[in-house]
């Protein structure tokens, strides 16, 4: 029969993320030292990392206007993307489909000529 899973909390394990990041250690010289996996310790640092980017990129300062600038094209691109897939979902429903059946009208090769491009 197989081990348990360990369940390590929280707090462990971004204790052992700090551990890699703050001391410059490899991510497998703490593993071994704390007898976990590699994977999950190199998984633990990755999150803690992204969590303390989005902790340093939250700033109350007010975009730039080069930044301002680039969220309004940015907009009027996606506004634009928009429009283009409410169109074409439009014309999709105004197509005939074309069957897999036979059809009784002048049959081509088993469709119907209606549906056979030329």
């Amino acid at each position: 029969m197989g081990a348990t899973r360990r369940k390590f909390t929280l707090e462990f394990r971004i204790e052992a993320a700090h551990r890699v990041i703050d001391t410059g250690r490899s991510v497998h010289e703490v593993a071994s030292e704390l007898s976990v996996l590699e994977n999950s310790l190199s998984k633990w640092v990755r999150d803690e990392r992204r969590r303390l980017e989005t902790i340093a990129g939250t700033t109350d300062e007010p975009l730039s206007p080069a930044e301002r600038a680039e969220l309004l094209r940015l907009r009027r691109t996606v506004e634009e993307q928009e429009k283009l897939c409410v169109h074409f979902s439009q014309q999709r429903g105004a197509r005939p489909r074309r069957s897999s059946k036979p059809c009784s009208r002048t049959p081509r090769r088993g469709r119907c000529a209606r549906a056979v491009r030329t």
